[in-house]
């Protein structure tokens, strides 16, 4: 996995994890055709045949699955029912093609739990999703759209990457009671989601910059398929470079290497001839703050971390380019 993008290695995470998923479907099949109707063996295997061709099925598709593992390990049936029932319904609505929709949308009727539900686990109440304010929800879709033109412009590999990367993004809201702010989210139990806080108002240089930030977590998903990036136990917790609360050492590393992702997207737009200086010198300042959480994050790294050979390529690549820049 390489810091600097290419639509091609976005398309090459994006089917490696489809086609992960397919094979996966098509195993969990065979091993509850006990119980599966003959309707819901063909679906599934349609749904399996699809994923591994690198269709781009709904990312709830991905989410139910998770739940559909987590019941056959706790041994309830009724639970593992209803997840191939609900991943079966979101096959059905077919191939995403970079939708943007507000939380509450009905389009997300049937997804809408699983989205909530999987973004928070693990995680503490700050987390707790809601949807967006429909005061600013107006605003946040208008710096969308002023952030890809931006990327189209200034930094193409990036916007040719993430539009590989991204099948669906879902506008919410930081629920008032949340003890930590939520700006935006991915996970690999949601493959192609990019959830936004839409309630926080931002200009189309930060929303470039969080574009850039959560697609790199979608990378780093991909890139750890065959092998986790660090062998270091879950319990354990350190300092992070963008969480005020300590946390295991993939999610440090996760955002040493998200914050080189996130300079290298400001980087590219502040020196670009064409940039208004106003957008440059937000572009630089972002880039400063970058640089810092790099740097913070990779000495926990560095002195903590187990990395496995896919985890010190990775970050190599990324060490690498920083030393380069500040050299």
């Amino acid at each position: 996995m390489r810091l600097h993008p290419s639509a091609e290695q976005g398309q090459h995470a994006d089917i490696v994890m489809r086609r992960q998923l397919g094979n996966s479907l098509s195993y969990l099949r065979d091993v509850c055709a006990s119980w599966l109707d003959a309707g819901e063996a063909t679906a599934l295997a349609a749904a399996a045949e699809a994923l591994q061709a690198g269709r781009r099925l709904h990312p709830a598709v991905f989410g139910h699955y998770a739940q559909w593992v987590q019941a056959l390990v706790q041994e309830d049936q009724d639970q593992a029912r209803l997840a191939v029932k609900a991943l079966l319904n979101s096959a059905a609505q077919g191939e995403r093609y970079a939708s943007c929709v507000s939380l509450d949308d009905p389009e997300l009727d049937t997804s809408r739990d699983i989205i909530t539900t999987l973004m928070a686990a693990g995680d503490d109440d700050g987390m707790a999703l809601t949807s967006p304010q429909p005061s600013a929800l107006e605003h946040t879709l208008r710096t969308l759209d002023e952030a890809w033109v931006l990327a189209r412009k200034r930094v193409p590999a990036l916007a040719a990457e993430i539009q590989t990367l991204v099948a669906q993004t879902v506008l919410v809201g930081n629920a008032p009671e949340a003890s930590l702010r939520f700006d935006g989210g991915s996970s690999y139990m949601l493959w192609g989601a990019l959830l936004i806080n839409a309630d926080e108002q931002r200009s189309p240089v930060a929303m470039l910059e969080l574009l850039a930030h959560e697609s790199a977590h979608l990378l780093l998903y991909a890139a750890a398929h065959a092998e986790p990036l660090v062998a270091n136990p879950e319990e354990e917790r350190y300092p992070s470079p963008l969480r005020e609360d300590p946390r295991p050492m993939d999610g440090i590393y996760h955002a040493t290497w998200v914050s080189a992702r996130m300079a290298w997207a400001m980087h590219q737009l502040a020196v670009h001839p064409n940039t208004p200086a106003a957008q440059a010198e937000e572009a630089r300042s972002a880039l400063a703050s970058d640089l810092s959480h790099f740097r913070a994050g990779h000495a926990v790294v560095q002195a903590h971390g187990r990395l496995t050979p896919t985890g010190r390529s990775v970050m190599a690549d990324a060490s690498s380019w920083v030393n380069a820049l500040t050299a």
